[in-house]
């Protein structure tokens, strides 16, 4: 977990450094840009924690999990403009997660109008992040500790194998 929140922090302060040098962002779009990706990359790290508990292969998520990525930044309008989207699936692309973040973070530094308040998108994407949170700690298996035996090894194999 360390080494991908020093990855996440690395993309948010480069973004930011950017954005900055370019001058897409003055003194309060920054401030919102900031607070957009703290709360963004919080929710995120919720999604993948909760994706990990549910996990016996850490290969196959992370796989998988970039490839979700790439799906949710398309559905959030990240790839694609939102105008080209059918209404109906745009109202259903707007309840994504990943869409709050991508609205949040593009109206500081494009200045696009965002369907909701950003203040609102922050408390949904807070929200969503403790409800995550709390369901992937409910989760989690936390009786992972290092055997102690070859006995208990082999005992633990086989409650493995038997659920």
């Amino acid at each position: 977990i360390p080494a991908r929140l020093v990855v996440a922090l690395t993309v948010v302060f480069v973004t930011t450094g950017v954005a900055v040098w370019r001058k897409y962002v003055d003194n309060l779009d920054l401030l919102v840009l900031g607070m957009s990706s703290l709360i963004g990359t919080a929710m995120l790290f919720s999604f993948a924690l909760l994706f990990a508990t549910r996990s016996r292969n850490a290969v196959a998520v992370q796989e998988g999990m970039v490839m979700l990525t790439i799906l949710l930044v398309f559905a959030s309008g990240g790839l694609l403009p939102a105008s080209i989207v059918p209404a109906p699936l745009q109202f259903v692309l707007n309840c994504l997660p990943t869409t709050w973040f991508a609205t949040a973070t593009s109206a500081s530094l494009t200045g696009t109008e965002p369907f909701l308040p950003i203040p609102v998108l922050w408390a949904l994407m807070l929200a969503c992040t403790v409800i995550v949170a709390v369901i992937a700690a409910r989760l989690f298996v936390w009786d992972q500790l290092e055997p102690k035996s070859k006995k208990h090894v082999d005992q633990l194999i086989k409650t493995r194998v038997k659920s």
